[in-house]
């Protein structure tokens, strides 16, 4: 979270420090079926609804929690 300056990877609005970090998610930035890693440089941390909008958008489910 520090690294993304304690905001969404996706929207820029910052993450409340109390809010449930259950409605956030952990995004790939390089799919893993396309070759992508779980490392720490591929991750970034989105609101639950910024990554279920993105996945909509590409066109595949984002993974439940």
């Amino acid at each position: 979270m520090r690294a993304q300056g304690y905001a969404c990877a996706a929207c820029g609005v910052p993450f409340d420090p109390d809010e449930n970090i259950n409605m956030m998610d952990v995004h790939h930035a390089q799919p893993r079926h396309t070759g992508g890693g779980d490392e720490t440089g591929n991750l970034r941390l989105l609101h639950r609804w910024c990554h279920r909008q993105h996945h909509q958008q590409v066109g595949y489910r984002a993974a439940e929690a």
